[in-house]
């Protein structure tokens, strides 16, 4: 249980990323999605709460407790320039020279290390969900990865942008003879592993 995480309004929050595997041999082929979601407990933090709301970030939950989803939802701008005003950080751009490195070394040690497929599966794609926890220092914590992620209640922009973009690159993919990071465009979907088993 993570006690130093940061907060927003008080509240704890975590990070839903998201990880496309294009291939996954001969050439294993991973990519990086820069929309996420931010998603907030229901109720402020207090470590002495035994209330789920104080320490889930399940939208399920607050709207049982009777919350609009809005309000426990961020879109990355959103999520920027909070910490932005805050003064947490004086650059305006963070996410981009700050969070998003981080997320994408995480993601690196993932797409090298993981079974993402077994072997009669090497010429399928997958999507994950990649969830982390930011702690007050601003470094993460992975909690989960999740295999074929629900994206119903994602914000319209951010699930269209997403599939948008896997359905650009599967395109894509079936017209090479030999699919690399260098041939293909990926939209908004950023290269992030591309090599030899």
């Amino acid at each position: 249980y993570l006690l130093n995480t940061s907060l927003i309004n008080g509240r704890k929050y975590d990070l839903r990323t998201y990880m496309f595997l294009a291939q996954a041999a001969p050439t294993r082929l991973v990519y990086f999605h820069p929309v996420f979601n931010v998603r907030l407990a229901a109720q402020a933090y207090d470590p002495e709460a035994t209330s789920k709301g104080v320490a889930l970030t399940n939208r399920s939950l607050a709207q049982r407790m009777g919350i609009d989803v809005n309000e426990v939802v961020m879109v990355p701008e959103q999520f920027q320039e909070y910490f932005y005003q805050n003064g947490t950080f004086s650059n305006a751009n963070w996410l981009e020279t700050d969070l998003y490195p981080k997320i994408r070394k995480v993601l690196v040690h993932l797409a090298r290390n993981m079974n993402l497929y077994s072997t009669h599966d090497k010429n399928k794609h997958k999507l994950y969900g990649v969830d982390f926890m930011v702690l007050d220092n601003f470094d993460i914590r992975l909690i989960e990865v999740n295999s074929g992620p629900m994206m119903d209640s994602e914000p319209v922009k951010a699930k269209a942008q997403v599939t948008n973009d896997i359905a650009k690159i599967v395109r894509q993919k079936l017209d090479l003879k030999e699919v690399s990071s260098k041939f293909i465009d990926p939209g908004h979907f950023q290269p992030i592993y591309d090599g030899s088993l």
